[in-house]
């Protein structure tokens, strides 16, 4: 049925909640190479040169900085140098085009570390690491130094401490931006199911009699769909970009070739 037009058209008599489920995996298959493009497009924090050391001064300036409830909480709007970056506490992130250095930017629904690096061939070139604070829930900056002291090795725990605030950080920025992601997909992929469904009725007004219904139509499309959807994940490991066209010209060329299979059929679909 992945290739096969002729087993398609068996699938009208598939149960309507097979039919929804194999759509959401439809879904799924169609929304992968966006979402490599996503993992691919996404700064990481070892991107973040020297950040280790502007974090531990950051911890032993013992800063009123804290979350509480998923959200940023500091007592006085902050601004100061913590070695080669910039320490602000404002109500949002600048756009990155006005970011001329390197940057830690509190926020109270998020928070995000601005890497430039002006030493690639004369070009600038700025790296970010943000996110909003699901992952971390609670959290009190002027408390990590007191912990440290108490660690075998300090400086150890202060970097993995780090780590682990960029991390949470960064992770967030990838889920919140797949959440977003397969809502559209889920938008998009059922409006082309409705749609060819829709395009399938037209059948009827070229027919003697009543060939299918819309029902019909609907379990043809979403079953034809399957076979490119799974070709468009496999590529889109390693074509991203290109994967989505790949996957609307071979559903494309696959519903014409349904169409003309119902078309020429004496099969009722009813």
């Amino acid at each position: 049925m992945l290739y096969n037009h002729k087993l398609v058209l068996k699938a009208y008599r598939a149960p309507i909640l097979l039919t929804l489920l194999l759509l959401l995996v439809n879904i799924v298959l169609v929304g992968i190479p966006a979402f490599f493009g996503v993992i691919d497009g996404a700064d990481e924090p070892e991107d973040l040169k020297n950040v280790h050391a502007a974090f531990v001064e950051l911890y032993e300036d013992d800063i009123d900085c804290r979350i509480e409830e998923y959200e940023m909480v500091c007592d006085e709007a902050y601004e100061k140098t913590y070695a080669a970056y910039r320490f602000v506490y404002a109500e949002e992130t600048p756009d990155a085009n006005d970011i001329e250095e390197s940057t830690i930017y509190f926020t109270p629904s998020g928070s995000t570390v601005v890497y430039v690096d002006d030493d690639q061939d004369a070009s600038r070139r700025l790296y970010a690491v943000g996110g909003n604070f699901l992952l971390i829930g609670n959290l009190d900056f002027s408390a990590v130094q007191e912990e440290a002291e108490g660690r075998d090795d300090p400086e150890a725990f202060y970097n993995a401490f780090t780590d682990n605030y960029l991390y949470n950080l960064y992770y967030a920025d990838i889920m919140q931006n797949v959440v977003l992601l397969y809502s559209a997909q889920f938008l998009q992929v059922s409006l082309y199911a409705l749609f060819v469904a829709a395009l399938f009725l037209l059948l009827n007004y070229r027919m003697d009699e009543k060939r299918i219904t819309f029902a019909s139509a609907f379990k043809l499309t979403v079953f034809a769909m399957t076979g490119p959807a799974l070709l468009s994940a496999m590529l889109g490991y390693f074509i991203f970009g290109w994967a989505n066209l790949v996957f609307i010209i071979v559903y494309l060329i696959r519903v014409v070739m349904v169409y003309y299979r119902v078309y020429t059929t004496d099969q009722s679909l009813l």
